[in-house]
């Protein structure tokens, strides 16, 4: 999975500070079926994502495909109906990273 490393800062609400990381854009989150807390630290982050958008006005919606493809389609909480447009990613949590960075880049922090 990939997340950007603005997105990781600002879910998580810390700096990474970028001289101890060699020429990063994204964080590259790996699932090793064997690593049950791996899989434990992505499910979390997930749902750390989920509420920063919260704390950002948006209400993400996602569900898993049936093929295991994610959807999600961020919802400004301020007004009614839904967003005009869904992201599609090969993951449910993938699909709400992406809401989520499309959140930051298009209304700040």
């Amino acid at each position: 999975m990939k997340v950007s490393k603005e997105l990781f800062e600002a879910v998580m609400n810390i700096k990474i500070n970028t001289l101890e990381i060699d020429d990063f854009d994204y964080i590259w989150i790996h699932i090793d079926r064997t690593d049950l807390s791996r899989v434990d630290s992505i499910n979390n982050f997930f749902f750390k994502s989920k509420k920063w958008a919260i704390e950002q006005k948006y209400y993400i919606r996602s569900f898993e495909g049936k093929d295991g493809s994610g959807y999600a389609t961020p919802e400004e909480i301020s007004i009614s109906g839904d967003m005009n447009f869904q992201l599609n990613a090969d993951s449910e949590q993938q699909a709400v990273f992406d809401a989520c960075q499309w959140i930051l880049d298009n209304k700040g922090n």
